[in-house]
């Protein structure tokens, strides 16, 4: 007897695509309130050099992180570790 692997739900669900639009959207609005809230504890930089002297509190790079140029002594985490 051969087995199959798929599943049949019971139930259709439709979801009317204006409320989940205008949900979605209050989502990402409160997101960036508190994203602003966020902004006024840091000062962005595109250059490490600035978070090490201190001219800077948070610095977002993307690329190799072989060719980031920060003293071999520095510390830093990649998104998947430092996410809040």
């Amino acid at each position: 007897m051969e087995r199959k692997n798929y599943v049949i739900r019971p139930i259709f669900i439709e979801k009317n695509v204006l409320h989940v639009f205008m949900n979605r959207k209050d989502e990402i609005m409160r997101g960036k309130e508190k994203s602003l809230m966020f902004k006024k504890f840091f000062k962005e930089s595109n250059n490490p050099m600035d978070v090490i002297k201190g001219k800077a509190t948070i610095c977002f790079l993307t690329g190799d992180a072989k060719s980031i140029p920060i003293p071999d002594e520095s510390i830093f985490l990649t998104p998947s570790y430092s996410c809040i």
